[in-house]
């Protein structure tokens, strides 16, 4: 944790960052689940979507606060998240031309991402969970 001073958050914005872990977190198995039957069928999916939202909205309460660092990586993650389905919705279609060898390289793609997601979806909300600011997204 750093040592930088920090403002109390707003009553009820911790919940909130928790629910929107939660929301990010329930796209994962859906995601896996797809990404096992189309190589593109990574979905960011509507509860990341609404968690997004809620993070911009709540941003300004949060501003000041060790909940900023929290709301920073879970806007981080989601628009790395919908980069990366562009990306291989992109390189899908030249690579669907090699055949298995191309749909394998594009399921590993995805799986190795949504490891990744999963890893900084857990170690914030483990980090939210014990007061402590987010570990960087990288």
């Amino acid at each position: 944790m750093s040592t930088r001073n920090f403002y109390d958050p707003m009553p009820g914005t911790v919940t909130m960052t928790h629910v929107v872990y939660g929301l990010h977190a329930i796209t994962i198995i859906p995601s896996l689940i797809a990404s096992a039957f189309f190589p593109w069928g990574i979905s960011v999916g509507t509860a990341s979507i609404v968690g997004v939202i809620i993070n911009y909205v709540l941003r300004g309460d949060v501003r000041g606060t060790w909940l900023e660092s929290h709301f920073e990586l879970q806007i981080l993650l989601f628009w790395r998240a919908i980069l990366f389905i562009l990306a291989v919705f992109i390189l899908s279609f030249p690579l669907i031309f090699l055949g298995p060898i191309g749909v394998g390289l594009l399921w590993v793609a995805g799986l190795t991402f949504m490891i990744w997601f999963a890893w900084k979806l857990i170690t914030g909300w483990r980090a939210l969970a014990m007061g402590e600011t987010a570990p960087d997204a990288r």
